[in-house]
């Protein structure tokens, strides 16, 4: 990973931005269900998984790039406010520049509610506050609502094999250009 030194006001929060090989670092998440709620802008999005197994790998990743960037000269000593919520879930900022995709994968406006999905995620770095704490920054780039089995969508990878059953508990990254 590449890291751009922090920016931003000596007495506001900072960014600190990464790329990885040159390009900015897309994953997708496992199937997951989910709990969204509205605040102005924004939405938060409450990412939790019945595959107990998939969702324990889901967060050792986010969990082990939480340490690895702990660990970078800026955010030493610094205390961490983890997007993990109570060991079970991944909390994420839903933006208005964020695309949506309903069950045929096709585009449609923001939903009001969400039972499952699907996400690409870009992380772009993280956020660093006057208060010394800091944060992964998450872009979610794409949302697709749960599809039925045999109806997978274009740019999203099938995480289910032929017998419908989960694939392993591979993490796979997707870079997408611009």
């Amino acid at each position: 990973m590449t890291w751009a030194p922090p920016s931003g006001g000596a007495r506001s929060s900072k960014s600190v931005f990464a790329t990885f090989q040159g390009r900015k670092l897309r994953i997708q998440t496992p199937k997951c269900r989910c709990r969204m709620f509205r605040d102005g802008a924004t939405s938060s999005l409450y990412l939790y998984s019945d595959n107990h197994e998939v969702q324990q790998d889901f967060l050792k990743y986010v969990t082990a790039l939480e340490d690895y960037c702990s660990s970078l000269t800026y955010l030493r000593g610094c205390e961490l406010s983890s997007c993990i919520r109570n060991g079970t879930s991944v909390r994420l900022n839903v933006w208005e520049s964020t695309e949506w995709f309903d069950l045929e994968g096709l585009h449609v406006p923001s939903p009001e509610s969400l039972n499952a999905c699907s996400c690409i995620l870009e992380f772009t770095g993280c956020w660093l506050s006057a208060g010394q704490k800091f944060g992964l920054k998450w872009k979610v780039v794409q949302v697709k609502e749960e599809t039925p089995p045999g109806k997978p969508m274009e740019g999203f990878l099938d995480d289910e094999g032929d017998d419908g059953q989960p694939i392993g508990t591979q993490h796979e990254c997707m870079f997408l250009d611009d």
